[in-house]
């Protein structure tokens, strides 16, 4: 199945954002960034932490050069499943020994298969500016 051309169109695509919710700025017309304690530079750090299953239901269409090998693709899938079983943890002592702040992009699954995750992410120290 291919993908249908109308799901690439989009009718409120135009220069700057696509809403209405804060003005447009290009970053050659902002004013220069100021960090706090005169600091040069900021880093955020942003971990993608995500479930799929094992065998896509491939709807509303099989998306593109998604899991090529054959179903079910355990190898793949294992590689992956390493981040929530182990990955994650191994990064929340590494950031907790440094004394780093991040953030975990999730999806609804991980929460959903993986309430404990949630749970040792928080609670969280909000960063101090």
């Amino acid at each position: 199945m291919s993908l249908d051309p109308a799901y690439l169109e989009y009718p409120h695509r135009r220069l700057g954002y696509d809403h209405d919710l804060y003005a447009f700025s290009p970053l050659p017309a902002r004013p220069p960034i100021h960090w706090p304690q005169g600091k040069s530079v900021a880093t955020w750090l942003c971990v993608s932490l995500e479930w799929f299953p094992i065998v896509p239901a491939d709807k509303p269409f099989r998306a593109p050069g998604h899991m090529q090998t054959a179903y079910p693709d355990y190898r793949h899938y294992t590689a992956r499943d390493y981040g929530s079983r182990v990955g994650v943890y191994r990064l929340l002592d590494a950031f907790a020994k440094a004394g780093v702040a991040a953030s975990f992009a999730t999806n609804s699954a991980i929460g959903e298969r993986y309430p404990a995750l949630l749970r040792a992410s928080f609670p969280c120290k909000p960063c101090s500016g």
